[in-house]
């Protein structure tokens, strides 16, 4: 099945065809709160679970973008977390992402929600290939970009 998707920054697009996940907007005070004692459990990569704790502002003081990408990437290393911009959002993928469908984050939790990702469900992002060859879905087709916006066909 053809998927078509609009990203507004090269940095985006990078970060989807890379098995990434996006999530929710930062908050306006970069400010996260009602995480303390909730987790993510992660499948892909590999099998952790990362639950967080108080940070510097203490339990009712919610933890910053920073505390949460500290405590997620201090249990994994593998597991690079950002902030995109325009807006401000959460983006979790692998340093190194492997090829193939699997090759993404896959997570579940408490915490999905409160950081924009959605409560009932399993999160999981998929590494994209090259259209040459044999290619194996998921595989981009076309691309095409301007100064404004980048447009990607994919077959899933």
């Amino acid at each position: 099945m053809l998927r078509v998707r609009k990203f507004a920054t090269v940095i985006e697009l990078e970060h989807f065809l890379q098995g990434g996940v996006v999530g929710g907007e930062v908050p306006r005070d970069n400010r996260y709160y009602g995480l303390i004692g909730l987790d993510l459990v992660f499948t892909a990569p590999a099998a952790f679970t990362v639950t967080f704790v108080a940070g510097a502002a203490g339990a009712q003081g919610g933890l910053s973008f920073k505390e949460v990408h500290d405590q997620i990437e201090a249990v994994n290393a593998g597991i690079r977390v950002l902030q995109l911009s325009s807006p401000a959002r959460i983006a979790i993928r692998q340093k190194v992402p492997a090829t193939g469908a699997g090759g993404g984050v896959s997570f579940t939790g408490t915490a999905r929600a409160a950081l924009g990702f959605g409560a009932n469900n399993t999160i999981v992002g998929k590494v994209y290939g090259p259209p040459f060859g044999t290619p194996t879905a998921p595989y981009v087709v076309a691309l095409s970009s301007d100064a404004n916006q980048h447009v990607i066909v994919t077959e899933e």
